[in-house]
């Protein structure tokens, strides 16, 4: 177990085990709402046939048809009393479904300004940074160091190209001011987080469990292993709506019922 701030953070061992023990959990810990995020069931069925103590409430990303048409999943969806949608509506429906814009780490007046975003990111040149982002699966992180090899011959004066990692840039929204333009995946975070900040994107859309990442890009925030970005002067970041707020809202409200 982990704790700080008061924020606590349990690990349960995935197996037979983990069905009891989060009914185990469940049944013995003090809290006053369930927030779920993503699967309904969760990875196992375990929140099935819960002991319903508090108000319980589902957040509902976009998911893969093939796990969300399932009998159960729909099922299982009712039993929540409140559903989110943050930023992207997902298949399922509920009469208590409130959809709101994404939920980030970080309101606008949270991001460093240019010069500190780009001290902080070890670069404080002039020429348009380009972070490309890395990947945990082998192939992709293989992939991505291909394309800023490419990015840097093709733009040697005009771009400094940084392979941005967890430990060196997280959370890179907080950097965002400082980069001209971002190479990854299609992530819920990555996406979202440029969007918000009006910070150029372009992203391989790649193949995940449940995550549809084909379907969350647009056609101008698209890249292909074949194609190299157009690199140009940011945009200034303009103020932006942070869902997370009126995220809590709902749930204070519906713990409040």
């Amino acid at each position: 177990m982990l704790e700080v701030s008061g924020v606590r953070v349990e690990h349960l061992e995935s197996g037979e085990s983990l069905i009891p023990e989060v009914h185990r959990w469940l049944a013995g810990d003090d809290f006053d709402v369930l927030i779920i995020d993503t699967l309904p069931r969760g990875l196992l069925g375990e929140f099935i046939a819960r002991e319903r103590r508090t108000a319980t409430v589902l957040v509902h990303r976009d998911l893969k048809p093939e796990y969300a048409d399932r009998a159960n999943v729909q099922v299982a969806v009712r039993d929540y009393d409140l559903v989110l949608c943050p930023g992207e509506r997902g298949p399922f429906n509920h009469p208590r479904l409130i959809e709101t814009k994404p939920w980030v780490l970080f309101d606008a007046e949270d991001l460093l300004d240019r010069e500190a975003a780009r001290s902080r990111l070890g670069y404080e040149g002039d020429r348009h940074l380009v972070v490309v982002c890395d990947a945990t699966d082998p192939m992709e992180a293989v992939g991505m160091q291909r394309i800023a090899g490419d990015i840097r011959r093709a733009f040697p004066n005009a771009v400094h190209v940084l392979q941005a990692s967890l430990e060196s840039t997280w959370p890179l929204m907080r950097l965002h001011r400082g980069i001209d333009l971002i190479v990854g995946a299609g992530g819920y975070n990555t996406v979202h987080e440029a969007r918000l900040t009006g910070t150029p994107l372009r992203a391989i859309p790649r193949a995940r469990l449940y995550d549809r990442q084909e379907r969350r890009l647009r056609p101008s925030e698209l890249l292909d292993d074949t194609d190299l970005p157009l690199v140009v002067a940011r945009p200034a970041t303009v103020a932006f709506t942070n869902g997370a707020h009126f995220a809590v809202e709902c749930i204070e409200a519906c713990v409040a019922q």
